[in-house]
């Protein structure tokens, strides 16, 4: 009798470890089902596209990122536009200046060597004329050609500009003494022995008769009376005065 009691209680102790098996795996299958249901609600709230016409139905309204980026660059490029026309009327205008400029000084250039005539830096009479040919020197006692002619002057008489020009050096010379020389356009005229102190400077823009120094000395013709000498260099050659001068 007490075996077949052990039987029945082993019988009932297997059952129990089935039941116990199949119970969890009920819970199991219907947590899963749980989830599952949760989950599939979830996405119905979300309400998310399925297909292109809901996903372009739904951009309707949106706007185009990349139509902002062309609008944006298309207003950069006007902007840069306006900027580049504002330097090429800056850099116009400029020029036009420039250009102006140059016209206003060719102009100013040409009105100071506008000379139909030419005037005699002195009254007086000529002392000695212009010679390429080797004359006698009583000074330097030597025979040298003379490349100017010379004005008799008092010591303090002033020299006058011969015609509109400007001047384009001033020189202390040993021979010579403190000269001058005056570009009127077509040569230059030097005048020599002057005082110094009492001349026009560099720059200076003379006109027909201005007073430009007053006579001093010459001191390689310094035997002679005293007087001015006076050159004129076209093209790089002397030139004899008289041909230049009228009185």
């Amino acid at each position: 009798m007490r075996e077949k009691k052990n039987i029945i209680e082993k019988i009932a102790s297997g059952k129990g470890f089935y039941i116990t098996a199949a119970l969890s795996f009920v819970l199991i299958v219907a947590a899963i089902a749980f989830v599952y249901n949760s989950s599939m609600d979830m996405l119905r709230d979300l309400d998310i596209p399925t297909t292109v016409e809901q996903v372009e139905k739904n951009q309707t309204n949106v706007s185009d990122p990349r139509a902002d980026s062309e609008d944006a660059t298309d207003i950069d490029e006007e902007d840069s536009a306006e900027e580049n026309t504002s330097d090429i009327e800056t850099q116009q205008s400029a020029t036009k200046q420039v250009t102006t400029q140059a016209i206003t000084e060719e102009l100013t250039a040409a009105q100071v060597f506008s000379n139909d005539t030419f005037i005699y830096p002195l009254s007086g009479d000529i002392d000695r004329a212009f010679s390429m040919s080797p004359v006698y020197d009583e000074t330097m006692e030597d025979w040298r050609i003379h490349k100017g002619i010379d004005f008799i002057a008092k010591v303090g008489d002033e020299a006058v500009s011969i015609g509109n020009g400007k001047v384009v050096k001033v020189i202390v010379d040993t021979a010579y003494g403190y000269s001058i020389e005056i570009d009127y356009g077509d040569f230059i005229a030097r005048y020599c022995g002057l005082e110094q102190g009492t001349t026009v400077i560099i720059d200076d823009v003379v006109s027909k008769g201005d007073v430009v120094g007053k006579i001093a000395c010459v001191p390689c013709e310094s035997k002679q009376e005293s007087h001015l000498h006076f050159e004129i260099v076209r093209g790089g050659a002397w030139v004899d005065p008289v041909g230049v001068l009228s009185k």
